[in-house]
Protein backbone atom coordinates (compact mmCIF):
# COMPACT_ATOMS: atom_id res chain seq x y z
CA UNK A 1 0.00 0.00 0.00
CA UNK A 2 0.94 3.34 -0.51
CA UNK A 3 2.18 6.13 2.28
CA UNK A 4 -1.59 6.95 1.92
CA UNK A 5 -3.17 3.57 2.62
CA UNK A 6 -5.03 3.11 -0.85
CA UNK A 7 -4.18 -0.03 -2.52
CA UNK A 8 -1.08 0.26 -4.88
CA UNK A 9 -1.61 -1.42 -8.40
CA UNK A 10 1.11 -5.01 -8.86
CA UNK A 11 2.43 -5.90 -11.98
CA UNK A 12 4.17 -9.19 -12.63
CA UNK A 13 6.73 -9.10 -15.25
CA UNK A 14 8.21 -12.43 -16.46
CA UNK A 15 11.24 -13.84 -18.53
CA UNK A 16 12.56 -16.66 -19.97
CA UNK A 17 9.13 -18.41 -20.66
CA UNK A 18 11.62 -20.25 -23.36
CA UNK A 19 15.07 -20.78 -22.13
CA UNK A 20 16.51 -19.89 -25.43
CA UNK A 21 15.37 -16.25 -25.14
CA UNK A 22 17.93 -14.19 -23.31
CA UNK A 23 17.67 -10.89 -24.50
CA UNK A 24 14.30 -11.29 -23.00
CA UNK A 25 15.40 -12.12 -19.04
CA UNK A 26 18.41 -9.59 -19.70
CA UNK A 27 15.62 -6.84 -19.71
CA UNK A 28 13.89 -8.27 -17.21
CA UNK A 29 17.04 -8.40 -14.90
CA UNK A 30 18.05 -4.42 -15.80
CA UNK A 31 14.96 -3.81 -14.63
CA UNK A 32 14.70 -5.56 -11.09
CA UNK A 33 18.96 -3.70 -11.03
CA UNK A 34 17.20 -0.65 -11.90
CA UNK A 35 14.30 -0.53 -9.08
CA UNK A 36 16.33 -2.03 -6.46
CA UNK A 37 19.21 0.64 -7.10
CA UNK A 38 15.58 3.16 -6.31
CA UNK A 39 17.92 5.78 -8.03
CA UNK A 40 16.77 8.26 -11.37
CA UNK A 41 13.23 9.23 -12.11
CA UNK A 42 11.35 6.70 -12.62
CA UNK A 43 12.56 4.32 -10.08
CA UNK A 44 11.59 6.83 -7.63
CA UNK A 45 7.88 7.10 -9.34
CA UNK A 46 7.37 3.63 -9.62
CA UNK A 47 8.22 2.31 -6.32
CA UNK A 48 6.02 5.00 -4.56
CA UNK A 49 3.26 4.02 -6.45
CA UNK A 50 3.20 0.75 -7.52
CA UNK A 51 4.47 -2.93 -6.73
CA UNK A 52 6.49 -4.61 -9.07
CA UNK A 53 6.95 -8.55 -8.98
CA UNK A 54 10.07 -9.10 -11.70
CA UNK A 55 10.91 -12.78 -12.16
CA UNK A 56 14.07 -12.71 -15.18
CA UNK A 57 13.74 -16.44 -16.02
CA UNK A 58 10.61 -18.96 -15.03
CA UNK A 59 11.93 -21.49 -17.67
CA UNK A 60 15.53 -21.99 -15.60
CA UNK A 61 15.88 -25.62 -17.15
CA UNK A 62 15.56 -24.56 -20.02
CA UNK A 63 18.19 -21.94 -19.77
CA UNK A 64 20.31 -24.49 -18.80
CA UNK A 65 21.07 -26.25 -21.71
CA UNK A 66 22.73 -23.92 -22.92
CA UNK A 67 26.92 -23.65 -22.72
CA UNK A 68 26.43 -19.88 -22.38
CA UNK A 69 23.94 -16.77 -22.03
CA UNK A 70 23.55 -15.88 -25.57
CA UNK A 71 22.72 -12.60 -26.90
CA UNK A 72 24.08 -12.48 -30.71
CA UNK A 73 22.12 -14.96 -33.23
CA UNK A 74 26.16 -15.30 -34.56
CA UNK A 75 26.47 -17.86 -32.11
CA UNK A 76 26.38 -21.73 -33.05
CA UNK A 77 22.68 -23.87 -32.26
CA UNK A 78 24.67 -26.27 -30.01
CA UNK A 79 24.87 -23.27 -27.47
CA UNK A 80 21.90 -22.10 -27.61
CA UNK A 81 19.52 -23.44 -24.45
CA UNK A 82 16.15 -24.67 -24.74
CA UNK A 83 13.18 -23.40 -25.65
CA UNK A 84 10.73 -25.80 -24.22
CA UNK A 85 10.50 -27.02 -20.53
CA UNK A 86 10.50 -30.58 -18.73
CA UNK A 87 7.71 -31.95 -16.93
CA UNK A 88 7.54 -33.77 -13.88
CA UNK A 89 8.97 -37.28 -13.98
CA UNK A 90 11.05 -36.30 -17.25
CA UNK A 91 14.65 -37.45 -16.27
CA UNK A 92 17.39 -34.20 -16.54
CA UNK A 93 21.27 -35.23 -16.99
CA UNK A 94 22.72 -32.04 -15.15
CA UNK A 95 26.12 -31.63 -13.88
CA UNK A 96 28.45 -28.40 -13.58
CA UNK A 97 25.30 -26.32 -13.47
CA UNK A 98 24.17 -27.25 -16.62
CA UNK A 99 21.82 -29.46 -17.99
CA UNK A 100 22.96 -31.97 -20.76
CA UNK A 101 22.39 -34.28 -23.36
CA UNK A 102 19.57 -31.70 -25.36
CA UNK A 103 20.34 -32.40 -28.65
CA UNK A 104 20.77 -29.59 -31.15
CA UNK A 105 17.41 -30.37 -32.70
CA UNK A 106 15.23 -30.52 -29.80
CA UNK A 107 15.92 -27.10 -28.72
CA UNK A 108 13.30 -25.30 -30.73
CA UNK A 109 10.11 -26.28 -31.62
CA UNK A 110 10.90 -29.98 -31.64
CA UNK A 111 10.94 -30.83 -28.17
CA UNK A 112 12.78 -33.86 -26.82
CA UNK A 113 10.48 -36.61 -24.78
CA UNK A 114 9.03 -35.31 -21.27
CA UNK A 115 9.38 -31.80 -22.61
CA UNK A 116 7.11 -29.06 -24.28
CA UNK A 117 6.41 -25.74 -25.25
CA UNK A 118 5.38 -23.85 -22.26
CA UNK A 119 3.51 -20.86 -23.68
CA UNK A 120 1.23 -23.53 -25.63
CA UNK A 121 -1.35 -26.61 -24.79
CA UNK A 122 -2.39 -25.12 -22.03
CA UNK A 123 -4.76 -27.64 -21.39
CA UNK A 124 -2.43 -30.52 -21.06
CA UNK A 125 0.71 -28.22 -19.80
CA UNK A 126 2.25 -30.19 -17.28
CA UNK A 127 5.71 -28.21 -17.36
CA UNK A 128 7.39 -26.52 -14.44
CA UNK A 129 6.55 -23.02 -15.98
CA UNK A 130 3.13 -23.57 -15.84
CA UNK A 131 3.21 -24.61 -12.12
CA UNK A 132 5.45 -21.97 -11.46
CA UNK A 133 3.02 -19.01 -13.54
CA UNK A 134 0.33 -20.75 -11.54
CA UNK A 135 1.62 -20.29 -8.29
CA UNK A 136 3.07 -16.71 -8.96
CA UNK A 137 -0.52 -15.80 -10.35
CA UNK A 138 -2.35 -17.08 -6.85
CA UNK A 139 0.19 -14.91 -4.81
CA UNK A 140 0.83 -12.22 -6.61
CA UNK A 141 -2.44 -11.43 -7.99
CA UNK A 142 -1.24 -8.86 -10.70
CA UNK A 143 -3.40 -6.30 -11.55
CA UNK A 144 -1.86 -6.53 -15.34
CA UNK A 145 2.08 -8.91 -15.96
CA UNK A 146 4.49 -8.82 -18.69
CA UNK A 147 5.53 -11.31 -20.81
CA UNK A 148 8.72 -10.92 -22.58
CA UNK A 149 9.95 -12.91 -25.66
CA UNK A 150 13.01 -13.10 -28.62
CA UNK A 151 11.23 -15.22 -31.14
CA UNK A 152 9.55 -12.89 -34.16
CA UNK A 153 11.64 -13.03 -37.01
CA UNK A 154 12.77 -10.09 -38.51
CA UNK A 155 10.47 -7.91 -36.47
CA UNK A 156 9.23 -6.76 -33.27
CA UNK A 157 6.37 -7.11 -31.63
CA UNK A 158 3.29 -5.41 -28.87
CA UNK A 159 1.12 -8.37 -28.50
CA UNK A 160 -2.16 -6.89 -26.62
CA UNK A 161 -3.80 -9.52 -24.43
CA UNK A 162 -5.87 -6.62 -22.68
CA UNK A 163 -9.03 -5.85 -24.15
CA UNK A 164 -10.04 -3.57 -20.53
CA UNK A 165 -6.93 -1.45 -20.19
CA UNK A 166 -7.01 2.20 -22.11
CA UNK A 167 -4.97 3.21 -25.35
CA UNK A 168 -3.26 5.54 -23.68
CA UNK A 169 -1.59 3.07 -21.57
CA UNK A 170 0.71 1.81 -24.46
CA UNK A 171 0.42 5.03 -26.87
CA UNK A 172 3.67 6.76 -28.39
CA UNK A 173 6.14 2.90 -27.29
CA UNK A 174 6.84 2.26 -31.27
CA UNK A 175 9.98 4.69 -31.13
CA UNK A 176 11.38 2.31 -28.63
CA UNK A 177 10.85 -0.95 -30.79
CA UNK A 178 11.78 0.84 -34.04
CA UNK A 179 14.93 2.31 -33.30
CA UNK A 180 16.05 -2.09 -32.89
CA UNK A 181 13.79 -3.42 -34.84
CA UNK A 182 11.70 -1.02 -37.78
CA UNK A 183 9.26 -3.40 -38.78
CA UNK A 184 7.24 -3.39 -35.83
CA UNK A 185 4.02 -4.24 -35.23
CA UNK A 186 1.68 -3.31 -33.07
CA UNK A 187 -0.79 -6.89 -32.10
CA UNK A 188 -4.00 -6.87 -30.58
CA UNK A 189 -5.05 -10.85 -29.46
CA UNK A 190 -7.72 -11.29 -27.10
CA UNK A 191 -10.19 -13.61 -29.50
CA UNK A 192 -12.17 -16.13 -27.57
CA UNK A 193 -10.07 -19.53 -27.09
CA UNK A 194 -10.30 -22.31 -29.43
CA UNK A 195 -11.03 -25.63 -28.61
CA UNK A 196 -9.53 -26.98 -25.94
CA UNK A 197 -6.80 -23.69 -25.82
CA UNK A 198 -3.92 -26.41 -26.94
CA UNK A 199 -2.91 -23.99 -29.97
CA UNK A 200 -3.76 -20.48 -28.25
CA UNK A 201 -0.74 -18.78 -26.46
CA UNK A 202 -0.50 -18.71 -22.61
CA UNK A 203 -1.67 -15.25 -22.50
CA UNK A 204 -4.68 -15.86 -24.08
CA UNK A 205 -5.90 -18.64 -22.04
CA UNK A 206 -4.64 -16.44 -18.67
CA UNK A 207 -7.10 -13.77 -20.09
CA UNK A 208 -10.25 -16.20 -20.39
CA UNK A 209 -9.27 -18.32 -17.61
CA UNK A 210 -8.59 -15.37 -14.90
CA UNK A 211 -9.04 -12.28 -16.94
CA UNK A 212 -5.33 -11.36 -16.39
CA UNK A 213 -4.37 -8.09 -18.85
CA UNK A 214 -1.38 -9.14 -20.24
CA UNK A 215 1.37 -7.07 -22.51
CA UNK A 216 3.35 -10.09 -24.51
CA UNK A 217 6.78 -7.78 -25.87
CA UNK A 218 8.72 -9.81 -28.50
CA UNK A 219 11.91 -8.80 -30.10
CA UNK A 220 13.91 -9.76 -32.93
CA UNK A 221 15.21 -13.39 -32.42
CA UNK A 222 18.54 -13.11 -30.93
CA UNK A 223 18.88 -9.37 -31.50
CA UNK A 224 21.56 -9.16 -28.87
CA UNK A 225 21.89 -6.31 -26.54
CA UNK A 226 19.51 -3.38 -28.39
CA UNK A 227 16.50 -6.11 -27.66
CA UNK A 228 17.13 -6.13 -24.04
CA UNK A 229 17.64 -2.71 -24.47
CA UNK A 230 14.34 -2.46 -26.17
CA UNK A 231 12.70 -4.91 -23.52
CA UNK A 232 13.92 -2.79 -20.54
CA UNK A 233 12.66 0.12 -21.93
CA UNK A 234 9.37 -0.74 -23.21
CA UNK A 235 8.86 -2.24 -19.78
CA UNK A 236 10.07 0.91 -17.60
CA UNK A 237 7.61 2.97 -20.47
CA UNK A 238 4.57 0.52 -19.81
CA UNK A 239 4.76 0.46 -16.09
CA UNK A 240 5.07 3.91 -15.91
CA UNK A 241 1.75 4.73 -17.90
CA UNK A 242 0.56 2.05 -15.72
CA UNK A 243 1.36 3.57 -12.39
CA UNK A 244 -0.03 7.56 -13.59
CA UNK A 245 2.82 8.98 -14.47
CA UNK A 246 1.60 11.53 -16.45
CA UNK A 247 4.17 13.76 -18.05
CA UNK A 248 4.05 13.66 -22.06
CA UNK A 249 5.29 10.94 -24.01
CA UNK A 250 8.35 12.96 -25.59
CA UNK A 251 9.38 13.48 -22.03
CA UNK A 252 8.62 9.83 -21.04
CA UNK A 253 10.80 8.21 -23.93
CA UNK A 254 13.47 10.42 -23.19
CA UNK A 255 13.43 9.44 -19.06
CA UNK A 256 13.49 5.70 -20.20
CA UNK A 257 16.23 6.26 -22.08
CA UNK A 258 18.38 7.85 -20.13
CA UNK A 259 17.72 5.09 -17.76
CA UNK A 260 18.83 2.21 -20.03
CA UNK A 261 22.05 4.44 -20.69
CA UNK A 262 22.64 3.90 -16.55
CA UNK A 263 21.60 0.57 -16.56
CA UNK A 264 22.13 -1.73 -19.84
CA UNK A 265 26.42 -1.79 -19.90
CA UNK A 266 26.72 -3.53 -16.39
CA UNK A 267 23.31 -5.44 -16.56
CA UNK A 268 24.72 -7.03 -20.74
CA UNK A 269 28.58 -6.86 -19.41
CA UNK A 270 26.73 -9.20 -16.06
CA UNK A 271 24.65 -11.84 -18.21
CA UNK A 272 26.59 -14.88 -17.72
CA UNK A 273 26.93 -14.19 -13.75
CA UNK A 274 22.81 -13.31 -13.18
CA UNK A 275 21.62 -14.93 -10.52
CA UNK A 276 18.87 -16.54 -12.61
Amino acid sequence: RSSSGTRQPTFLVVGGVHGNEVPGMLGVEALSQYLRRGEGRLARHLLEHCRVVAVPCINRAGLLCCEKRLLEHTHPMTSWGTRCCPQPGSKLAYGDGRVWGIPPHQRGSDPPPGWQDPNRGWATNHTFVKQHVSELLDWVQPDVAFWNHDWAPTKSMLCLTCPNLPQEAYEGIEPIFKRAHPDFILAHCSDPVTGDGSENSMPLVLLHERGLQSYLLETYFMGGGESARCHFEALLFLLCRHADFTFPTAELLREVGVAADATMPSAVAGVEIAPW
